[in-house]
């Protein structure tokens, strides 16, 4: 039977919760080994029945806003549910200040619209572990581990805590820049938590994910899974953190520690297509790089709502399966088109080919396997595909995006210095992770850029190729500046008009949530 513990720490918004401890049920306990303690962070402490943030998709650039593409006068109109999809999407698409309210007021299934609170209650379980490890029964090796996942998890999510709600890192001087709030035990006290700044922040993760990864190469999981934190998923952790820093060489080493354990990468020509070569897989976990079963490349991974499901597609995860949605009324097809899907400057980065080269040679197969698509006939009776989503909803880190860590390391070292050894171990990084993705029917063509800006430009697309709807693009945009952008909304036709964003904008920086900011007065909202 599935244990439930007392130890729910009610920690909504930091504020002035008191009781830590509290028994609700006789089949609850207090932890007494290293067994609960696991099954504890199974339950609450990874996060796999929850969706951390389901606003990062919506954010970014990666997504394009077709209309309600029909007038709404009444429920029983067709294009209702386009409509309906819209109106629940567009807070967050827009990038209103009040979107977590609104998306609260607006979807059905609101239970993590709340990203401050959802992570913070994470937090508060890896705290349990931590400070309950000193006093369970269990071998020191299996205290260890447990301890070092907990504090890779727990920077894990003050790393996404800190880049949704304060400044990116090189925006502003990280030590008086605001960031979020440390809470790093599991006791209540009387005082509401102020917010620490964003290098205080980083400090902690650092210190988190050192100490985990001590801990964990000290004493292994003796049942090593893919869905548990290990030593060389926080080295991966640590590489993309000293990224965001710009501590290049910090990320080469991490990097270089990861790939001398595993440099593999998922070959997507052996991945198993459906519906023909190299079909369009629509998205299925069969073959996701997160898929330990089909994938070598795996250090961590999280499919939240369905970690045993082989079959779901993306957006069957909470809240977004009502705003992504994977078929209408009307159907998609020539004419209508999911009310949100992948936009077209994600589309027109891969060097793909029509299914109707199916037999000759498709190109980059990421499209393929990251993007899931809805077929419909054409007139002319050949198939065509309505693109409305990304991979399945799977994250965590993976050695594709270590060999881009370490290549963006050594780009901005040879921006830097000139020195063209920089800039060749970038190319060999980003060769090996293409060849990967290559249809193996014709040899792969690495490329030769020799142009320091050039160079990062491709790099930045690559990235973006390589990691779409994984919850990264979002925050890379932050770290390259803030750039400028511009999004077409409409609900009902005629009504549409563009949203932007400017240079540097504060709306980069997501406002904490209101019902977290009336349960602390001592936190101070951003601009």
């Amino acid at each position: 039977m599935k244990k439930y513990f007392i130890l729910y720490i009610l920690l909504i918004g930091l504020g002035g919760c008191k009781k830590y401890l509290e028994q609700t049920s006789q089949n609850q306990i207090i932890p007494a080994s290293t067994r609960d303690l696991v099954a504890l962070m199974d339950a609450e402490g990874y996060p796999y029945n929850s969706k951390l943030c389901i606003q990062l998709n919506l954010l970014s650039d990666d997504v394009k806003c077709n209309g309600g593409q029909g007038l709404v006068v009444s429920p029983s109109t067709n294009f209702v549910n386009y409509y309906a999809a819209l109106t629940k999407g567009k807070s967050p698409f827009t990038w209103q200040a009040t979107l977590f309210e609104d998306m609260t007021a607006n979807i059905n299934t609101s239970t993590y619209v709340n990203c401050w609170n959802t992570i913070y209650q994470r937090i508060s379980r890896c705290n349990i572990v931590i400070d309950y490890v000193s006093k369970v029964s269990g071998t020191t090796a299996a205290k260890n581990n447990i301890l070092g996942q907990a504090l890779a998890a727990r920077g894990y999510y003050y790393f996404l805590l800190v880049n949704l709600f304060g400044q990116p890192y090189n925006a502003a001087n990280p030590t008086t820049s605001l960031g979020v709030p440390l809470k790093l035990d599991m006791y209540a006290t009387d005082s509401n938590y102020a917010r620490s700044t964003v290098a205080q922040v980083y400090q902690q993760v650092e210190a988190d994910y050192k100490a985990g990864a001590a801990l964990m190469a000290q004493s292994p999981d003796p049942n090593p899974s893919a869905y548990h934190l290990n030593a060389y998923a926080a080295y991966g952790l640590l590489s993309r953190m000293y990224l965001y820093q710009e501590k290049w060489d910090s990320a080469i080493v991490y990097a270089n520690q990861v790939l001398s354990y595993n440099p593999q990468l998922a070959n997507f020509s052996a991945f198993q297509a459906r519906g023909g070569y190299y079909m369009y897989n629509n998205g299925t976990f069969n073959n996701s790089p997160f898929n330990s079963s089909v994938s070598p490349e795996v250090l961590w991974a999280y499919q939240p709502d369905y970690i045993n499901t082989s079959s779901l597609n993306a957006s069957v995860v909470a809240g977004e399966s009502e705003i992504f949605l994977t078929s209408g009324t009307p159907a998609f097809g020539d004419v209508y088109s999911p009310p949100f899907s992948v936009s077209d400057s994600l589309l027109n980065l891969y060097d793909a080919r029509a299914q109707t080269d199916t037999a000759i040679y498709l190109g980059d197969l990421r499209s393929r396997v990251y993007l899931a698509v809805s077929p419909y006939l054409r007139a002319n009776a050949t198939v065509g595909y309505k693109f409305y989503f990304g991979t399945t909803g799977a994250k965590g880190i993976r050695t594709g995006e270590i060999y881009l860590n370490r290549a963006e390391a050594n780009i901005r070292k040879f921006m830097a210095t000139g020195t063209d050894s920089y800039r060749q171990a970038a190319l060999a990084d980003l060769n090996t992770l293409r060849t990967s993705r290559y249809d193996v029917r014709r040899a792969y063509t690495p490329i030769t850029i020799t142009d320091p800006n050039a160079l990062l430009k491709f790099y930045q697309d690559e990235r973006r190729r390589e990691l779409p709807f994984e919850g990264q693009r979002w925050f890379d945009l932050r770290r390259y500046g803030m750039p400028a952008q511009s999004k077409w909304y409409e609900d009902v036709p005629g009504t549409g008009q563009f949203y932007t964003l400017s240079k540097g904008d504060a709306r980069y920086t997501l406002r904490i949530p209101q019902d977290a900011m009336t349960r602390n007065n001592a936190l101070v909202q951003n601009p």
